[in-house]
């Protein structure tokens, strides 16, 4: 379950946009890590700001953001971004808040994460709205849509189908809103949620008046005044009021033109609306007309236009107070720049002082011991002795940068993984044939299966071994994630009794439980069925055994694991002779695979 707050402002054309503002991205535990740590608690206090409304957190923002860049983290940095593109879109800078979230992009498609995608494009549409530019608005949104379509997420696929129709009454399209608003009304209504349903009717309602259908809009108005006003403050009442007002003395029943009309006003007069009230004067203007009294209707459009140049002065105000906040935020924002790149520079210092020292420190110790050791050879040990001291601390200095270079090579090598396992997707989202999809999904699944090997090594003490607890539950988790499998859907028992694994054992093993646990969950579960999928890992008389088992209706009579014409099998047929080992399948109440690697020992 992933909570976000958003907010929901009604006016009389509408709804505002619906804004995701997403705060539990942490589906991992933080761990020792004093990165992941500080992490945490920066998107905390950000949390807290955003939820209190005072949005004072640029400074845990930026913090966050070049944190997670050192921690080297893909999802958090795509974070990080988003945050900076919260407080800019908050504050009203609305071009910065499209800049943020178009960097946050391409590290959220990197890690192939649907529901963040759907939400940067959701959220660059909302300030592309604000900028008053509907079409490029309407871009976005319908990227967003078919994300959260994708995901099967029928709340947020409601809500931007609501956003697109708003924007699309903007553009003056409005057979295309209304198609938009009843798509977003059938889903509204399976979610049996009054309060979403509240924030569409009044849409769908000036949409109808746009479109002529007076009677309808009035139907609508009523609706929400009778069921829904409940959810919304008293200014969005006098919109619905007024809305009446216009429809019918569209009409030319009057009276009832004139009864809502003066309800809309004693509202707004009472709780100091007064930049609404420009509608209304409008419409009074025209019931006087059509009653043959002119001069009254004179008198009520003078002080329509009066309140519409009133508007329009305030609205230049805004604009000008808007313009001198996004310069003084520029200003600000560069002098923090400059500020950090202050505090970078005497870290630099700082590091490189501590790192002379250590050194000295180390050059002095190593000469006092050098001392100490020649003085006692000197008087007990040949020539040869010494020697032979010396080059044992060579062979140390060695090993201990033959350390440093594994670890940069692990490091390197996880990156170029993930680059092509990045490449691999966007060719995926390239193709229209499916089959070519899935061949490319798979591939990318197995390649990123090698990168968390590496990614594994780099982060613990052990180079020779892989944790194999720490894998297997990063394996299920993207394997799961690749799949789109549903949450609570399938339910995996692992047992693991190996804590490590060496290299060479592992990448060959982590590719056969790629293919088998993907095929469990592509083949054993389809049609949206429940599974069990239970996986033991453990040593048994000296020997490496695998065993995969799912409760699903077992392999197909025609499937044979020692055909070549099916690639999962040939790449397991492969990998199995390389290990040495044999694997056996079975299909009774599900499918079992069993893989023995004989006289293997966890590194």
């Amino acid at each position: 379950m992933r909570p976000s707050s958003f907010r929901i402002l009604i006016s009389f054309t509408g709804v505002a946009p619906i804004v995701i503002f997403l705060f539990s991205f942490f589906s991992k535990e933080a761990g020792s890590d004093p990165h992941l740590k500080l992490l945490d608690s920066l998107q905390t206090l950000i949390r807290k700001e955003v939820g209190a409304g005072t949005n004072h957190f640029l400074a845990q923002a930026m913090a966050y953001d070049s944190i997670a860049q050192l921690s080297g983290d893909t999802l958090r940095m795509g974070k990080g971004k988003n945050f900076l593109g919260m407080y800019s879109y908050l504050t009203g800078n609305h071009e910065k808040a499209i800049e943020y979230y178009l960097a946050a992009l391409p590290f959220f498609t990197a890690v192939r994460d649907t529901y963040f995608i759907g939400m940067m494009n959701n959220n660059i549409g909302a300030a592309y709205e604000y900028r008053k530019e509907p079409e490029q608005s309407i871009s976005y949104y319908k990227t967003a849509l078919a994300s959260f379509t994708l995901l099967k997420d029928t709340l947020w696929m409601a809500n931007v189908l609501n956003n697109i129709a708003i924007q699309l009454n903007v553009a003056e399209r409005n057979k295309e809103s209304l198609e938009h608003y009843l798509r977003a009304k059938a889903l509204y209504t399976t979610l049996h949620d009054s309060s979403t349903m509240a924030t569409l009717i009044p849409n769908m309602a000036e949409c109808y008046r746009l479109l002529g259908q007076y009677t309808t809009a009035i139907d609508m108005e009523n609706d929400y005044l009778n069921n829904y006003k409940k959810f919304h403050t008293t200014d969005v009442v006098s919109n619905a009021y007024a809305a009446l007002g216009r429809s019918y003395l569209a009409l030319n029943q009057l009276a009832e033109a004139k009864k809502y009309n003066d309800l809309s006003i004693k509202i707004r007069k009472e709780n100091k609306f007064q930049y609404l009230l420009s509608n209304n004067y409008e419409v009074e203007s025209g019931i006087f007309e059509k009653e043959g009294n002119y001069k009254q209707a004179l008198i009520s459009f003078k002080i329509f236009k009066a309140s519409q140049d009133s508007m329009l002065n305030k609205q230049k105000d805004d604009r000008i107070t808007q313009l001198t906040t996004e310069y003084d935020v520029k200003e600000k924002d560069q002098k923090i720049s400059l500020l950090n790149t202050q505090n970078e520079l005497n870290t630099l210092r700082i590091e490189k002082s501590n790192r002379q020292k250590l050194l000295y420190g180390i050059v002095a110790l190593s000469f006092i011991i050098c001392a100490l050791a020649l003085y006692y050879l000197l008087r007990l040990k040949s020539k040869t002795n010494k020697e032979l001291a010396e080059k044992n601390d060579i062979i140390l200095k060695a090993l201990s940068e033959k350390d440093i270079l594994l670890r940069e090579i692990h490091h390197r090598v996880k990156n170029n993984l993930q680059m092509i396992s990045a490449l691999l997707y966007l060719h995926g989202k390239s193709v229209d044939d499916t089959s070519a999809q899935e061949a490319l999904m798979e591939s990318q699944n197995r390649v990123q299966s090698m990168a968390m090997i590496h990614q594994n090594l780099y982060q613990n003490d052990n180079l020779l071994g892989v944790s194999v607890k720490d894998y297997m539950d990063k394996l299920m988790n993207h394997l799961i994630s690749s799949y789109n499998i549903e949450q609570d859907r399938i339910h995996i028992n692992k047992v693991i009794n190996i804590a490590h694994v060496d290299v060479d054992t592992v990448i060959p093993l982590a590719l056969i439980i790629n293919e088998l646990i993907s095929n469990a969950l592509k083949y054993a579960f389809r049609d949206g069925r429940k599974g069990i999928i239970d996986i033991f890992f453990g040593e048994r008389n000296g020997d490496i055994v695998l065993e995969v088992k799912d409760n699903g209706p077992g392999l197909p009579k025609n499937v044979n694991k020692d055909e070549n014409g099916n690639f999962g099998f040939k790449l397991i047929n492969i990998l199995t002779e390389r290990l040495g080992a044999t694997w056996t399948t079975e299909s009774v109440d599900g499918t079992k695979v069993t893989l023995v690697v004989p006289h293997k020992k966890a590194a």
